[in-house]
């Protein structure tokens, strides 16, 4: 008899121009899923449209892909003079706030000729952007975040961001910051985000795995 979708064990329902993939955690191990656009491939689609103080993502981040990268565009604040932190989920279920977990480092560039350089050696939370950014209503950020490894169970975990922000004075400003979860035993499935101050009032973040 003919096969049809009606007749196979598929763990979503379909849309069109989407593609049936093999997913072996999932229903019948078939899921429809947007085409992959060659090494990175989207997994979700936060879209923030009211103010919130944290953004959890805590789906799709698994042994999948060794590798993971977010897009955080036009994040905007309600607070002036922020940055953009996170705490990561464990196995336990919980974004971990212990103290000492945490430490980073980086260095930015302001168009008014300033720099900065910041560092951080024991904290209860990573930091992703470095200039703190203006809550004017034209005024946001956009971050760049790459998770390493997110399922190894050896090593520390390590993370690279490159943000942009329009600050409180309406300049320019860019960084590249890394951090540490010193945890190296506990694998990583997911992330809270959330600025230092205020809550975030709009913006969008993409999970994409690199294949």
């Amino acid at each position: 008899q003919a096969i049809n979708e009606a007749k196979m064990q598929i763990s979503n329902a379909p849309t069109n121009g989407y593609m049936l993939t093999a997913q072996s955690g999932n229903t019948g191990g078939l899921t429809w899923a947007e085409a992959g656009g060659g090494a990175y491939n989207l997994l979700s689609t936060t879209t923030i449209s009211s103010a919130v103080g944290t953004v959890d993502i805590t789906s799709n981040i698994d042994s999948t892909y060794r590798d993971y990268m977010f897009i955080l565009s036009d994040i905007h604040t309600s607070a002036d003079d922020v940055t953009l932190n996170v705490r990561v989920f464990s196995s336990n279920g919980s974004p971990d706030g212990t103290a000492n977990t945490y430490n980073w480092a980086g260095v930015g560039y302001r168009s008014d000729n300033a720099g900065l350089n910041t560092a951080d050696a024991a904290h209860d939370y990573g930091q992703i952007s470095l200039w703190g950014q203006g809550a004017d209503a034209n005024e946001a950020g956009s971050v760049i975040l790459y998770m390493f490894n997110p399922s190894g169970t050896t090593h520390n975990k390590s993370f690279m961001s490159t943000s942009m922000a329009q600050t409180i004075d309406g300049r320019t400003a860019v960084g590249t910051n890394g951090f540490l979860y010193r945890n190296g035993t506990v694998a990583v499935t997911g992330l809270r985000f959330a600025p230092n101050a205020g809550t975030i009032q709009s913006g969008v973040i993409k999970l994409y795995g690199i294949s």
